[in-house]
């Protein structure tokens, strides 16, 4: 499109292209337009939007002042993708450079380097996830790549013990799992190792003495998930409060901070932090679902607040205050895959290619650029978890 200086002007004060239709990317130069070779560093697109840091290609400007971009390939459906030497696309093109709009009608992708998705421009880390065969019997190599592809490079596994009267075995099998894994991706997880309050009904003296015997492992960075839960009552109340008061003890003998499950029992999950000196090693609180005040007391015990795809729901108001509200230093997020597959997923398989999804809209919450959110996220849950996951 040919420009002139009153149209460079009115593009100048109209900054905003409105909304992205589809088979349409936007495209910022850092350069003028009378600048050869322009570098091309934003994309937006309306199936993946995000900014691109990294040299996509080269902008040219020819006399006439119009421009032409080249660029990878995208498809807008399934995102970009590299194209074949012999292969070009045309898609309809907008953009600014220096506040100057311009357009082009078409765009090649011959000899371009290939365009890196949007979501792998954010590094997070998913602070809780479960990948034991019980809830993915494909493995979790396949699960990872897909999380590592949509910018998880970091997760920590949980492990927990399970009693199976029906199938019989170890049931320190599905903890021994996550530090397996550990083990062997050490630059991208780590465990944590305890028995879900469901199951403390199945606790021994036994099974404690086995626990304590994985959770001494380097490989293991915390105890968890441990806690309380009224909502379903799978074990007796009277009993996940001692099995807590227990596991609470192992955490503090190892001296590995804590992973809390809790849900319906907000007063007594913060009693028996307290009495039981959870502070000592502190922790944090998955799948955080209650509101401010409880956040409040948990943060002053010593335990960081880990967000779910439940701060995406709609209606979970009061967890989307304390997403907002908490300090930056003090927050995760994690998928508690396969379980509450955050909004557009909402009821599908979760796992931790979808914590992208979580981490936006925590961000959003803040007011805060993604970017900054999913350093923050995981430079806690490398903090708390002591680990350091490869970039």
């Amino acid at each position: 499109m040919a420009t002139t200086g009153k149209s460079r002007e009115a593009a100048a004060s109209r900054p905003c292209f409105g909304e992205i239709r589809s088979n349409e990317v936007i495209l910022g130069a850092v350069a003028a337009l009378d600048r050869p070779q322009a570098r091309i560093t934003a994309v937006r697109s309306n199936h993946e939007p995000a900014t691109v840091v990294e040299r996509l290609g080269q902008a040219d400007s020819s006399p006439e002042e119009s421009l032409s971009v080249r660029i990878p390939g995208i498809d807008l459906e399934n995102g970009p993708r590299s194209l074949r030497e012999d292969e070009e696309t045309s898609v309809s093109v907008r953009g600014f450079s220096q506040g100057h709009a311009f357009c082009c009608r078409s765009v090649s992708s011959r000899r371009v380097p290939e365009l890196p998705s949007a979501a792998a421009m954010l590094q997070l880390a998913d602070a809780h996830c479960h990948l034991d065969a019980h809830h993915f019997p494909e493995g979790p190599d396949g699960v990872i790549e897909r999380g590592r592809a949509a910018g998880v490079i970091g997760y920590v596994v949980v492990g927990l013990a399970r009693v199976d009267a029906a199938a019989g075995g170890d049931p320190i099998e599905p903890a021994r799992f996550a530090v397996d894994l550990a083990r062997r991706m050490p630059e991208r997880v780590t465990a944590c190792v305890g028995l879900h309050p469901h199951d403390a009904a199945d606790y021994s003296e036994p099974l404690h003495a086995s626990l304590r015997a994985l959770a001494g492992a380097p490989d293991v960075a915390a105890i968890g998930e441990i806690g309380l839960d009224y909502h379903y009552n799978h074990s007796p109340r009277e009993q996940q409060r001692a099995v807590f008061a227990a596991l609470i003890g192992l955490a503090r003998e190892v001296r590995k901070p804590i992973v809390v499950h809790t849900r319906s029992a907000p007063d007594d999950t913060l009693d028996i932090l307290e009495r039981e000196g959870a502070r000592e090693v502190g922790g944090l609180i998955h799948c955080f679902s209650e509101d401010r005040r409880f956040a409040a007391r948990a943060l002053d015990l010593g335990f960081d607040l880990s967000f779910s795809g439940i701060v995406t729901f709609k209606n979970a108001h009061a967890v989307q205050d304390v997403a907002g509200w908490a300090p930056l230093d003090r927050i995760l997020v994690e998928t508690d895959s396969p379980y509450l597959a955050p909004v557009p997923f909402r009821g599908k398989k979760c796992e931790p290619a979808l914590l992208l999804h979580t981490a936006r809209h925590v961000a959003e919450l803040r007011a805060i650029a993604p970017e900054v959110l999913a350093e923050a996220t995981l430079q806690n849950t490398e903090r708390r978890f002591g680990t350091a996951f490869t970039r």
